[in-house]
């Protein structure tokens, strides 16, 4: 299993909107959207 990098995407998409955007170019197994531990919000990037 590799991990992709992914940023660059609006701070208010969920894991499955993401899922959408990506699963075109290859299977996913787990999405982690990095968040603020405090705030909860969005960092901007993710690791699929």
């Amino acid at each position: 299993m590799k991990k992709l990098f992914v940023s660059g995407f609006p701070l208010g998409i969920t894991e499955l909107e993401l899922a959408t955007l990506i699963a075109p170019y290859g299977d996913i197994d787990t999405i982690k959207i990095v968040r603020d531990k405090k705030t909860k919000k969005c960092k901007g990037y993710a690791f699929i």
